[in-house]
């Protein structure tokens, strides 16, 4: 069932419909953590430039999670058939 929760990102209110409150509350978090670094590392950049700015980073940030755990799928997939291999060798 969506809940409203209400949030702060940057300088504005919004009331979001979630069905994850805490989720929404992290993600608020997160993104007023890449907002507040880019103001401190950009200078008085636009608001609206800042927020794309941080979008992209969180994007990107999320794309190089998403390659290492397809890297570790891979990685744990491979060592289960070696796995596999050796118990059917020692089991015949």
């Amino acid at each position: 069932m969506n809940k409203t929760v209400k949030v702060k990102i940057g300088y504005k209110e919004y009331s979001l419909a979630s069905d994850n409150e805490a989720s929404v509350i992290a993600s608020t978090e997160r993104v007023n953590e890449q907002l507040e670094h880019l103001k401190n590392s950009l200078g008085n950049l636009p608001e609206e430039t800042l927020a794309i700015l941080a979008a992209l980073n969180i994007a990107e940030n999320d794309i190089k999670n998403e390659e290492k755990m397809k890297e570790s799928v891979t990685y744990l997939q491979k060592e289960l058939r070696n796995m596999s291999a050796l118990l059917k060798e020692a089991i015949s």
